[in-house]
């Protein structure tokens, strides 16, 4: 009997090497699953600031110069002013504003005057930002 009694200790181990393994695989999952889900809702809310601040530059009127620098000030600290001209496709894209330090990214977000977001990552290219997406 003692035969048996082995196999079904070792049939014991391993089910239970099985489930820590299963639960071990679940838990990265889930941490990988939270840390992209995460990540890309801290993207998408620079987007949504970037517009935000062009809005209110124009509901403030626009203010240039000495009044544009006092209206950047105290905002992000990355929340730089842009005149950029991009040309994408057949559109010509003037920006007013721009993050430099995006969350968690290497390059640089876009607003165009006409609230069109523009992504420029660190080897140079460019590419449109659709609304309800984040910069890849």
């Amino acid at each position: 009997m003692t035969g048996s009694d082995e196999n079904r200790g070792n049939w014991l181990w391993n089910l239970v090497w099985i489930a820590v393994a299963l639960v071990v695989c679940v838990a990265l999952g889930y941490y990988a699953w939270a840390r992209i889900f995460v990540t890309r809702s801290l993207e998408r809310a620079d987007g949504i600031e970037l517009t935000q601040t062009l809005k209110r530059w124009v509901e403030v009127g626009c203010p240039e110069g000495a009044s544009l620098i006092e209206f950047v000030r105290g905002r992000r600290p990355d929340l730089v002013v842009s005149n950029r001209l991009f040309a994408i496709g057949q559109t010509n894209l003037v920006t007013q504003f721009a993050l430099t330090n995006p969350y968690g990214r290497v390059g640089t977000l876009f607003v165009a005057t006409n609230e069109v977001l523009i992504w420029l990552d660190s080897s140079g290219e460019t590419k449109l930002v659709p609304r309800n997406s984040v910069p890849r």
